[in-house]
């Protein structure tokens, strides 16, 4: 019908024709196409609603200073509710990154885990009876290089010494047994640690007799293939109380032989327990409780003694430096610790004048193997000693617990 319209209307010829007809057949025909294409594109598109002036177009993210947290806005609710939320987790992560990497204002402070007993009591009991079967083993067959599986330290170089004497001499005793066949396990501290070197502490009574002294033992595993050994075996004195100690499911921390923690570092009790046996009037000898068994023994009286019936030989001694690797210290439950060192005590024995002969005797000369000299003898004493010690600033004197103490060298000068 338009075409015939268009096709009368052409040339102003007031009647149809052909030439306007096929005219107007194209023009509309271009119409009704270009309507087509507008009406697919707008099929394939999101049917949406189109905005009302109540709502606003959705706005492209601008950018905005950050500000601190207690400034955010509370996260709005609905659909679009998600993008600032999303924004808010990424200013947080960018703010968490700069406080890592920036310089930290104070000292950090890691979160660390506790660190569990490094044996279990069933262990430390079979450590220990492992331990004193081999010594008795040794002791009986007076064999040092069995001794040396399971012994070290102060503990090996003290029995060594005593093997060495009693081969000559029957009738001389040995250095403290460790209780095996009837053992009966006292305390058992170990070390709390998840490393190496590892440290056992225990007491051992025999159960067959009240009389013999319960004996203090401290060893040492070197690494996991290595089997524990003893470092120290000491005889507890008579009424020895050990200050309150961890459990042994938590263990003790061992403490550093500079440690300032307590009245008396362990590195140094040696040294000042050696100026107590010269001098017990000295201030470094108030440190400790008086009138303990081995200063009886040994002490500055019983030194005056044999220097008057030495006669015509001059006697002096000197305490030798210990090893700090040697000591051993373990915190107990009051911020205290029992301390396992060894002092080496030193004797000279000289003629007081020319031509004197000294006469060396008993263990001395079997050590030294010297019957007589013109120039002197040398010899060591060593001492295996237990301390308690309290923390700093407590006021209370360290306390001797236990020790053992021998001849462990000799020899002419």
């Amino acid at each position: 019908m338009a075409a015939a319209l268009i096709g009368f209307a052409v040339l102003n010829r007031r009647r149809p024709n052909v030439f306007g007809t096929i005219v107007g057949a194209i023009f509309v025909g271009l119409l009704l196409y270009v309507w087509a294409l507008v009406h697919v594109r707008r099929q394939r598109g999101p049917r949406r609603k189109p905005p009302t002036r109540s709502q606003k177009r959705p706005q492209p993210p601008k950018y905005r200073p950050q500000r601190p947290a207690s400034a955010a806005p509370a996260p709005s609710r609905g659909r679009r509710s998600v993008r600032p939320r999303t924004a808010l987790g990424f200013s947080g992560a960018v703010v968490l990154a700069g406080a890592l990497l920036a310089p930290a204002a104070g000292p950090a402070v890691a979160a660390t885990t506790p660190v569990e007993a490094s044996t279990t009591e069933a262990q430390a009991t079979r450590i220990v009876h492992d331990a004193a079967t081999v010594a008795a083993t040794a002791d009986e067959d007076l064999d040092a290089g069995t001794l040396a599986t399971r012994f070290t330290g102060p503990a090996l170089e003290l029995r060594k010494a005593a093997y060495l004497i009693k081969k000559k001499q029957k009738k001389a005793a040995l250095p403290a047994s460790i209780p095996a066949a009837h053992a009966v396990m006292n305390l058992i501290l170990p070390e709390a640690t998840d490393r190496w070197p590892r440290t056992l502490f225990a007491t051992v009574t025999d159960g067959t007799s009240k009389r013999i002294a319960p004996v203090a033992v401290a060893l040492v595993q070197n690494d996991p293939r290595s089997a524990y050994k003893v470092h120290y075996a000491m005889r507890l004195v008579a009424g020895a109380n050990p200050p309150d100690l961890p459990s042994a499911l938590d263990g003790a921390k061992r403490l550093d032989a500079g440690t300032p923690v307590l009245e008396v570092e362990p590195g140094q009790l040696a040294a000042d327990y050696g100026v107590l046996l010269t001098d017990s009037s000295s201030a470094k000898a108030k440190q400790f409780r008086q009138g303990d068994d081995l200063a009886r023994q040994v002490g500055e009286a019983v030194k005056k003694k044999i220097a008057k019936k030495a006669g015509t030989a001059k006697i002096t001694y000197k305490d030798l430096g210990s090893d700090a690797g040697s000591v051993i210290a373990l915190s107990t439950a009051a911020s205290g610790a029992l301390v396992s060192v060894q002092l080496n005590e030193q004797q000279t024995t000289k003629p007081s004048m020319k031509g004197v002969t000294i006469y060396p005797s008993g263990n001395t000369k079997i050590l030294s193997k010297t019957s007589s000299t013109l120039k002197g003898i040398r010899a060591v004493y060593g001492y295996q000693l237990l301390f308690a010690v309290p923390s700093a600033g407590s006021n209370q004197p360290v306390v001797l617990l236990g020790y053992d103490q021998g001849l462990i060298s000799a020899k002419e000068l």
